[in-house]
């Protein structure tokens, strides 16, 4: 892994389902989010992360995380206009409340980009 990232293992937990609206077409992804308590944790490492990078290689993030969309799990992409979206959200939320989504939180082990290791690893040495 990169010199400038200690990873340890995080836990998250989710809490609701909702959809992210592509910029073309009618496609739109089925997304899982984590709840307030790791997207907080997960941005702190986010934005230390960031801040590292910048230091290590000189490179400015342009759109930092506190302005994207919230840490979370794309299930799937379906398209709206084949797929009643809005209905499915509700039901789903409605039979998943929060809190409900899994029994324990979900342990986050390492960096999900394994390739990403060996190209910032040559841009930092």
């Amino acid at each position: 892994m990169f010199a400038f990232v200690r990873w340890t293992p995080h836990s998250v937990s989710f809490d609701r389902m909702v959809c992210a609206i592509h910029s073309v077409g009618d496609m739109v992804s089925l997304v899982l989010m984590v709840d307030q308590h790791s997207q907080e944790k997960l941005l702190k490492l986010a934005l230390e992360s960031e801040k590292e990078l910048e230091r290590k290689t000189g490179i400015p993030k342009n759109i930092p995380h506190t302005q994207l969309q919230g840490f979370h799990m794309t299930l799937g992409t379906v398209n709206q206009r084949e797929f009643p979206v809005q209905k499915a959200l509700e039901e789903v939320n409605r039979l998943v409340p929060p809190g409900k989504w899994h029994v324990a939180p979900v342990i986050l082990n390492r960096p999900v980009c394994r390739k990403c290791d060996k190209l910032i690893s040559s841009v930092v040495s």
